[in-house]
């Protein structure tokens, strides 16, 4: 069949008291398919701080600050 509809976003939202602090490190599993034969696929992200600080992971290339997952 013909695909109509796909997610376009996915959310995480961390329990008080459990968000991930500056500097660490967590892994989201994500099960998706099927997807496009491109070779590649980046996921943007944003990652909002409990005090609105916003950083967005969406840079791509070899020397990204930030890059995309």
């Amino acid at each position: 069949g013909v695909l109509t509809e796909a997610v376009t976003k996915v959310i995480w939202t961390a329990q008080p008291g459990h968000g991930i602090e500056d500097g660490q490190l967590q892994l989201f599993p994500l099960s998706v398919g099927p997807v496009p034969n491109t070779g590649k696929i980046l996921l943007p992200a944003i990652q909002t701080y409990s005090d609105g600080t916003v950083v967005r992971w969406n840079e791509t290339g070899t020397d990204a600050e930030k890059p995309a997952p």
